[in-house]
């Protein structure tokens, strides 16, 4: 895949997800700030769930001196990932449900942050806390971990609130179906 067709394709993931989320790039940039501030220098922050890297990329430009990793299922979206953005240092195939995925990052130090957003809510609650668990593995003492995901399901008048936001703001353009669909 070409860096320019991998371009195409990102951009209209990122479209399909506004859709969803749509204080996304809020969400970015809180996170970004947060690790801007939390672990200045030269972290290495690890952004699980990463899909195609969307978070990843974001970070990696923010903070130019990090190595940013990101941990992602599916072979496609880290396809596109590694077509379309080099800045990221790393887009690694994990299955974040597996016992032992730690082991395909090759990390060979402690992370400084962990980052997630609008990932994890896809786990059932004895694999998040299984997750968490290894997260807290991975991170050195003083590091940090922001997960800016969805938690809807957990409260009903957030939930519905947000389902009335995404129907005014969704009028039009392309959903996640209709873009996995044109493949």
């Amino acid at each position: 895949m070409t860096p320019e067709l991998a371009q195409v394709w990102l951009e209209r993931w990122d479209a399909q997800q506004e859709r969803y989320v749509a204080d996304r790039e809020a969400r970015f940039a809180a996170i970004g700030e947060v690790v801007a501030q939390a672990v200045p220098g030269s972290p290495l922050v690890l952004d699980v769930g990463c899909g195609p890297g969307s978070l990843s990329v974001r970070l990696a430009r923010r903070l130019p001196s990090a190595e940013v990793v990101g941990v992602d299922v599916d072979p496609l979206l880290l396809a596109l990932g590694r077509a379309g953005y080099p800045e990221i240092s790393r887009l690694v195939d994990a299955d974040l449900r597996s016992p032992g995925w730690t082991a395909a990052l090759g990390l060979d130090r402690k992370v400084d942050a962990v980052v997630s957003t609008t990932a994890l809510h896809y786990l059932p609650k004895e694999q998040l806390g299984a997750l968490y668990a290894e997260l807290g593995g991975l991170l050195r003492p003083g590091g940090v971990l922001v997960n800016a995901d969805n938690v809807l399901e957990e409260q009903p008048a957030v939930a519905t609130l947000a389902a009335a936001l995404r129907r005014t703001m969704t009028a039009g353009g392309e959903d996640w179906s209709a873009w996995w669909a044109s493949g």
